[in-house]
């Protein structure tokens, strides 16, 4: 039986924002295809960070509340939480189309530029009240909430690094979208944007929850209790 429990919350969302700006509305009554795109395709990727937060004065019960909000980090009747690193981020966008007017009540979209956010939403890490800062205790609960937190940074730089190596080759291969309206095909636009995107972003936030579930095993328990004679 364990003597205490180290988990992480991980609170992850996507927010889609967008800004549709018909920048070619052009008759094309005759063509049945959507055109190319008229000017060169423009994107940035932007990550707004947050330090992080330190909150050294939770008692148990509050920690356990804490770590029972997310199934991922939920505490057993018979663990003692000790330290908890709580983390989100949202994903959000500003597109703009260039939009073909194709027939009566016929529209196409393709996205002319993107520009994408990154944003740390939260970044906590919760010690137990217990132990002082100072104290060999409180000294091997940090490094093992640091190293949490280390995962959730890798994950955004990772993140960042991925969106700026392929968002260009995903705007210019994107299938373009129809609608009854320019409206709705600039929109329709955007959600083929969000899908791709999304196959970018979840399997480097799985790879991030697989990182914090190697960093609470077991054997990392045992290596951090035994860096101090008494908990």
């Amino acid at each position: 039986m364990r003597p205490f429990t180290l988990k992480t919350g991980l609170f992850l969302t996507l927010i889609l924002a967008f800004l549709l700006v018909n920048i070619g509305v052009a008759d094309a009554q005759s063509r049945r295809t959507c055109p190319a795109l008229t000017k060169r395709i423009e994107f940035s990727v932007k990550t707004i960070s947050r330090n992080i937060n330190y909150d050294l004065s939770v008692t148990q019960p509050q920690l356990r509340r804490l770590a029972n909000r997310s199934a991922s980090s939920r505490v057993s009747p018979n663990e003692r939480a000790l330290g908890l690193t709580s983390s989100g981020h949202s994903v959000a966008y500003q597109t703009k189309s260039q939009v073909a007017r194709l027939g009566r009540n016929r529209y196409c979209a393709r996205i002319q530029t993107a520009d994408v956010e990154i944003l740390v939403t939260r970044l906590k890490v919760y010690i137990l009240n217990k132990y002082r800062r100072g104290s060999c205790q409180y000294a091997a609960i940090l490094d093992h909430e640091h190293e949490h937190v280390a995962a959730f940074q890798n994950s955004i730089a990772t993140l960042e690094r991925a969106f700026n190596d392929r968002i260009w080759r995903i705007v210019k291969n994107l299938s373009p979208a129809f609608g009854t309206s320019s409206k709705i095909a600039s929109q329709g636009a955007l959600r083929n944007l969000g899908a791709r995107l999304n196959r970018i972003k979840s399997p480097i936030e799985r790879r991030m929850i697989t990182r914090n579930r190697q960093i609470d095993t077991p054997l990392s328990y045992q290596r951090l209790v035994q860096q101090c004679s008494k908990w």
